[in-house]
């Protein structure tokens, strides 16, 4: 089975996954906005002390790790899908195989959103950060 066959193999077989997977997911949605939901207004509190902005910043750290870990593997992703994709067999062309070019998005769309996501949560342990140090002269 040539790269190509195979590819269009899987591409099938999403499709018919998704077509197995859509009814139930669509029936899952339907069940959740008909479900009361309760506010979580009164559980959530805004951090008062060193401690808890330090606990805040900490966690805002790790979060940012993460994002970057998680942009960082798709950056890998991408690129090792395009080493395993054929090229099409009039490379010459310039234009760009449509396989590689829809991962090609979704990874550009997902590690943007992530370096996106990592900046916030820096800022986020930053401000925390800053408030601990204020309170600790209190």
């Amino acid at each position: 089975m040539t790269k190509r066959n195979t590819a269009l193999a899987l591409s099938v077989g999403s499709v018919l996954a998704w077509g197995l997977v859509a009814p139930a997911v669509a029936d899952t949605a339907s069940k959740e906005t008909t479900t009361t939901t309760t506010t979580t207004t009164d559980t959530v509190k805004a951090a008062d002390t060193q401690a808890e902005h330090l606990a805040l910043a900490d966690g805002y750290r790790k979060r940012t790790a993460a994002y970057r870990e998680d942009a960082a593997t798709h950056r890998q992703m991408l690129a090792t899908y395009k080493k395993q994709v054929a090229i099409p067999a009039d490379g010459k062309t310039g234009i760009e195989n449509p396989w590689i070019k829809r991962m090609r998005v979704h990874c550009e769309e997902y590690i943007r959103d992530a370096d996106r996501l990592a900046a916030d949560s820096e800022k986020f342990a930053e401000f925390h950060t800053m408030r601990a140090g204020e309170l600790e002269g209190k």
